[in-house]
């Protein structure tokens, strides 16, 4: 794991960590993993803004959670899903890599304010566009031409907004991986299966090694 300036960072651990005293022990650990590695990557501290919920990921025990992990963009928080009581160890590059992978997506908290203000935006366009058809001369007509036009902006929006978030879950992968190695994130998205995500991951890791620039027809 590298700092902000691209120096090593000793993290070295046990594979995983707990069992912990009491919930509010492990949610107190999170926040301060949180915090170090927040530092490590030169951001503020997040550890008093990390809320962990007492429920248990499917992916923590093998099915397909898409994530364990949610950033809040406005507020800066991070939202961590993990009960304590059911998994009395947590496997330390998985945590890790989804903490990373979070903290990818604080570094791009200006461009999810922007997806953000972008819906409320649409909303209020939408209005205006009823509005604007209820007082037209056909006022029946007016509101179903409104209707329509809004529908087309939604369609275009959400076609917008996949391209976009696809692109920014891609990024927070590549944070993680610059910031914490290949273990942590793989093992991150091997354990909320992100399948799709994965297989990137792995391409990329293969073509940046000199593995992958071998050529096995000479």
């Amino acid at each position: 794991m590298t700092n902000a300036e691209g120096k090593p960072v000793n993290v070295d651990a046990p594979s995983t960590v707990g069992p912990f005293d009491s919930p509010d022990a492990g949610r107190r650990w999170l926040a301060g993993r949180a915090d170090l590695l927040a530092a490590q990557v030169g951001q503020g501290p997040v550890g008093s803004r990390t809320h962990v919920s007492s429920h248990l990921p499917p992916s923590w025990t093998g099915g397909g959670c898409s994530e364990l992990v949610d950033y809040r963009a406005y507020s800066d928080t991070l939202k961590l899903r993990v009960d304590f009581a059911a998994a009395c160890e947590l496997d330390l590059l998985a945590v890790d890599g989804m903490l990373l992978h979070a903290l990818g997506h604080r570094s791009q908290r200006r461009m999810l304010r922007m997806l953000h203000l972008s819906a409320v935006a649409l909303s209020a366009w939408g209005a205006v566009l009823v509005l604007l058809g209820a007082f037209s001369q056909e006022a029946g007509m007016g509101v179903a031409v409104a209707a329509g036009m809004w529908a087309v902006s939604v369609l275009v929006w959400t076609a917008c907004l996949l391209r976009i978030h696809h692109r920014l879950e891609s990024t927070a992968d590549d944070f993680a991986l610059a910031h914490g190695g290949v273990r942590p994130i793989l093992a991150h998205l091997r354990r909320s299966g992100a399948q799709e995500r994965l297989e990137r991951m792995q391409r990329r890791i293969w073509s940046d090694s000199t593995l992958g620039d071998r050529d096995d027809t000479a």
